[in-house]
């Protein structure tokens, strides 16, 4: 029997080293060892305390992109860590959570989920207090706080510096969110200078891992900035990275490409990227994603085929429910309701309109309510129900300075 018990632990051992080190390089991987690892404590007296696997789980749904299995989860789990006294557990937990809570909309949660993170690394001048910083900054650009974005990055930077790193990945995200933060603020040559100085960062350090990321941001910059030639420049670059590095991204560059050729009124091949993107995307349980790639298909068939669009802005939405981020579904119940009122169906558009006008001021997103308010205008006005377009028309108005 001890033999036994000794076989499972050392089992148990292995395992947990092979899930630690392919969790960020292969995280499906590192899935697989944790139920493994799950699998073999069943029966046993480790089952109850056995805690790494929960972890290493959320933290590669994390990696992968499955924001609403970590927020579903993470508070579960802490509580499971506080119990069982695995303390040193918890704080890397919250970062995660905090991650997830900020990619799934929530941001002010994320803020104090972050704050809560900080306070429970012991010294400040470390690199977990770096990266935790940066994730604060990050969810402060989402909120429209830049200045506050751009001090998260002054002491992330400082700390770096301070302590020697050697891990230049945390820099280069630095530089990332300098850049978004700068091209918010119309300074587009200064965002593209950031992102071509973050990728000199990744050759001083030897490292590709953010190369993809940078092309892809340079790439949307170009896209908003309206220079869609130098847009699709940057992205086809991207995927050519993605192939030599086999890195992770390929179906979000694809769905930036189609948006890049929908502008360029090139709708084939829109029609080819989003539908390629899906293909990718849902294969590897990449909700979200996918169900960008199936809105882009959506605005493709706006020009030809407004029921296929609507059909595809429904499966849009049903995804958009499973991946549990509240912003991208408010945008998709937006464009969907907008077809509705171009073909007439105003009873069915002004449910939609409604659910994303109310999701839109809980999650107080100022460029979704001035979206929904100018679509509501829209349909009124053409009902010639002329005082509520005039009452939504003001709200329009209104939301456009603060915009």
């Amino acid at each position: 029997m001890l033999n036994t018990i000794n076989d499972i632990s050392r089992q148990l051992d292995e395992l947990k080293i092979l899930a630690e080190d392919t969790l960020h390089s292969n995280p499906e991987l590192a899935i697989q060892h944790a139920d493994k690892a799950d699998a073999l404590a069943v029966g046993t007296t480790a089952s109850q305390l056995l805690v790494w696997p929960e972890v290493i789980r959320l933290h590669a749904m994390t990696t992968i992109g499955n924001y609403a299995y970590v927020v579903e989860h993470a508070p579960l789990l802490l509580t499971k860590l506080q119990k069982y006294d695995h303390s040193h557990y918890v704080q890397p937990v919250l970062s995660s959570y905090a991650t997830a809570l900020l990619n799934s909309g929530r941001i002010e949660e994320s803020v104090d989920v972050f704050l809560m993170a900080l306070e429970l690394i012991e010294s400040k001048d470390s690199f977990e207090y770096a990266r935790t910083k940066l994730g604060e900054g990050f969810a402060y650009f989402e909120l429209g706080k830049y200045i506050e974005a751009l001090q998260c990055c002054d002491t992330c930077d400082a700390i770096l510096e301070k302590i020697e790193s050697d891990d230049g990945n945390i820099l280069v995200k630095s530089f990332l969110l300098r850049a978004k933060t700068q091209f918010t603020l119309g300074n587009y040559s200064e965002a593209t200078r950031l992102c071509l100085r973050a990728i000199e960062v990744e050759d001083q350090f030897g490292r590709t891992v953010n190369t993809v990321s940078i092309y892809t941001n340079i790439s949307v910059f170009a896209h908003i900035a309206g220079d869609y030639d130098k847009a699709l420049q940057w992205s086809e670059k991207a995927l050519e990275t993605l192939a030599e590095k086999d890195a992770p991204g390929e179906a979000i560059i694809l769905c930036n490409m189609g948006n890049t050729y929908i502008k360029l009124n090139d709708y084939k091949r829109a029609l080819q990227v989003f539908q390629r993107g899906y293909e990718i995307s849902f294969k590897k349980g990449d909700l979200n994603t996918a169900a960008t790639a199936l809105h882009g298909v959506a605005r493709v068939y706006e020009t030809s085929d407004p029921d296929m669009a609507i059909s595809h802005y429904m499966q849009a939405l049903e995804l958009r429910d499973k991946a549990g981020i509240p912003f991208k579904k408010c945008v998709t119940l937006i464009s969907l309701a907008d077809v509705l009122r171009e073909q007439g169906e105003f009873s069915k558009a002004d449910t939609y309109l409604g659910e994303a006008l109310q999701m839109a001021e809980t999650l107080n997103a100022r460029q979704l309510m001035f979206e929904a308010h100018k679509c509501f205008a829209e349909m009124y006005k053409t009902q010639q129900q002329w005082e509520k377009a005039y009452r939504h028309l003001e709200r329009v108005l209104q939301l456009e300075k603060q915009i």
